[in-house]
């Protein structure tokens, strides 16, 4: 989009003209309308670069904000639905992660091993959740 002042703008929008199209809600594209309602959105999109909880700047090659810093709800036609944990930034499903966007994917399964390895060793109660 034309007037992206990107110079690594981390807390706000980086293109003003993006920041109208979030606050009017996509006023002349029901695409984009219909994505946001369902979810489909910046944030969990696999060009989604996040700078932190709220912010983040669009990777995508084929989209319109490109380079720019977009809110984490915004969304546009080009959105990839990776979800909303770690980024491939590849089109190709195949190349995804295999939490399918859910950082704790892991968590149940490595419970899992310590709890057995507590066992074998005669380890009582549960240690919770630990960090690896």
């Amino acid at each position: 989009m034309d007037g992206n002042r990107n110079i690594v703008v981390t807390g706000d929008w980086s293109n003003p003209a993006s920041r109208m199209l979030y606050e009017a809600q996509w006023p002349d594209e029901p695409v984009c309308q219909v994505a946001y309602h369902e979810g489909r959105q910046c944030g969990g999109c696999s060009f989604f670069a996040a700078f932190d909880e709220d912010w983040g700047l669009c990777a995508h090659p084929g989209s319109r904000h490109r380079l720019e810093t977009v809110f984490e709800h915004f969304t546009c036609p080009a959105q990839v639905p990776e979800g909303w944990g770690p980024h491939s930034f590849d089109a190709d499903p195949n190349s995804w992660c295999l939490c399918g966007g859910e950082a704790d994917y892991w968590r149940p399964l490595v419970e899992a091993v310590r709890r057995a390895q507590d066992a074998e060793q005669g380890v009582a109660g549960d240690r919770g959740p630990q960090s690896s």
